[in-house]
């Protein structure tokens, strides 16, 4: 028996030695979900009532019953340490309604709908909603002012069981519709329609290995005007067309402004889920996304600004063995990496490149403490490094980081119908041997890409907490609330005394 414990020791240590040498990508170092779907898409779908496999084809075989949820999820971050582009405020909600149903013995319907609301204080310069995923092609005003979101989206689900219990199939749609306001004089507004269609297949193989492959496709676009306005009206607002890290182009006096930008793709995932081989369980995604983009000027007369294309490759892998008689060890490991280039509008060149790795590993360790609960420590460390290049500007950027940090969970035992959990930890990052080459450098470098360098070569500390109730009413109906707190607090001189907070608050009622 001691044997065969040091065998599945060994192995899966090796699976996570091996995984280190790929390269992977993260949006973020904080962004610990390391967000595997909908890498471009500003929405964040609510996980209480929305928390559905990646594969669809799943869905009918980890039905249990009908249900219908209600939900409102609530996201609130605040403070000054935050990139040049993100506002000093963000309130997020979403008020949902999710459920499934099951008309005949096969067939599995899902599927949600999202009323979403975003307000956002002193938002600076740029109109588009994802600034800081990479694409160069933005465009800017010269106000600072609050904007406001109000929009819809939802998902439909059909996953089939063919052949028994050995073949399933399944398929969803996501569909995005949203519109954005500044507040402020030119008072920009962004429009969005967002469209994501995924199809999966999944098979158990053997009675311990189930295996499957989903395909996602999805077009997302973004439609930013500014109203027409008479140049007596002595406002004379000044845009900007940014196409990389510095010397933007410049227009002043102009009567209104008209960007769109389409990003189009596919995702291909392949998942597994094996059970009491080599180890008590072992989960396991890996898959690859490409993505390109086109963003034009001018409405009826449209005026290309450059083109963008992206490849991203991401995996997650997470094994858990029975140590002792009511203990359980878990190793987990994932990762992305992300390639990026945009071309110049006119003439074929490489105008910018964008690359992002991160590659993360860890340890937990779940056991009993009398019959109250139980406790589940774990620590992970991760490895990454970020580098932009302008070409058109002579600028290069590299931020390497290491990163490391440890977390508490007590699960307590169900006790009268409730059921939860407190969790608490903390992350830490180290900046490592920046490096930055500038051959010719303006204004907007100075004013936008140095505070950028500045956050990403800062050393961090993220402490956080978060806590969960779920009480059983009866057997019909479940209260669940969570509630997550955090705070990112940097260790630099260029943000002395400054930090950003966050506060999510999720609330659902389940039949």
């Amino acid at each position: 028996m001691q044997n065969k414990f040091h065998i599945q020791f060994c192995f899966v240590f090796i699976c996570i030695m091996l995984a280190f040498t790929m390269p992977i990508f993260a949006q973020d170092y904080f962004q610990d979900n390391f967000s595997l779907t909908e890498t471009y898409l500003a929405i964040s779908r609510p996980e209480v009532v929305c928390n559905q496999s990646n594969n669809p084809a799943w869905q009918i075989r980890d039905y249990t019953d009908n249900n219908m949820s209600y939900g409102v999820s609530f996201d609130f971050d605040n403070g000054d340490f935050a990139l040049p582009y993100i506002p000093s405020i963000n309130r997020d909600v979403n008020y949902t309604a999710a459920g499934q149903k099951k008309l005949f013995e096969n067939g599995l319907f899902t599927g949600y709908v999202s009323y979403h609301q975003q307000n956002m204080d002193d938002k600076k310069w740029v109109h588009n909603r994802l600034p800081y995923r990479g694409i160069p092609f933005l465009l800017a005003d010269s106000s600072t002012g609050g904007m406001e979101l109000n929009g819809i989206h939802w998902q439909l689900g059909y996953s089939h069981k063919l052949r028994g219990d050995k073949l399933y199939l399944g398929s969803s749609l996501f569909y995005n519709v949203d519109e954005e306001h500044k507040t402020i004089f030119p008072k920009p507004i962004n429009k969005h329609r967002d469209i994501a269609f995924t199809t999966g297949l999944g098979s158990k193989l053997s009675s311990k290995i189930n295996s499957g492959i989903s395909i996602t496709y999805f077009d997302f676009q973004e439609i930013m005007k500014t109203s027409k306005y008479s140049l007596e009206q002595d406002k004379t607002p000044i845009f900007f067309n940014i196409r990389g890290l510095d010397n933007p182009i410049i227009s002043r006096g102009q009567t209104s402004e008209e960007r769109q930008i389409d990003i189009t793709g596919y995702r291909a995932t392949f998942d597994s889920d094996i059970q009491d081989l080599l180890a008590d369980e072992i989960k396991l995604m890996a898959g690859l996304e490409q993505a390109e983009s086109e963003a034009v000027d001018g409405g009826a007369y449209p005026v290309p600004q450059g083109t963008w294309a992206s490849d991203r490759y991401f995996y997650s892998v997470r094994a858990a063995f029975s140590v002792f008689k009511s203990t359980r060890l878990e190793m987990f490991s994932k990762g992305q990496l992300n390639h990026q280039t945009a071309d110049h509008p006119d003439i074929n060149v490489g105008i910018y490149e964008y690359h992002r790795e991160q590659i993360l590993a860890g340890i937990a360790w779940q056991f009993p403490v009398g019959r109250l609960f139980e406790i589940k420590p774990s620590v992970y460390g991760a490895s990454q490094y970020l580098k932009r290049e302008d070409k058109f500007n002579g600028i290069l950027d590299y931020y390497p980081a290491t990163i490391y940090g440890g977390s508490l969970k007590f699960q307590f035992f169900q006790y009268k119908g409730v059921l939860s959990s407190l969790e608490m930890g903390t992350s830490f990052l180290e900046s490592g041997n920046t490096e930055m080459f500038t051959d010719r450098i303006g204004w907007y470098f100075n004013q936008i890409t140095a505070p950028e360098a500045e956050y990403y070569q800062s050393n961090k500390i993220r402490p956080w907490a978060s806590a969960e109730v779920r009480w059983n009413y009866n057997p019909n109906l479940d209260f669940l609330l969570k509630i997550q707190y955090g705070q990112i607090i940097p260790d630099s001189h260029y943000f002395e005394n400054s930090r950003r907070s966050s506060l999510k608050v999720d609330f659902c009622v389940e039949y």
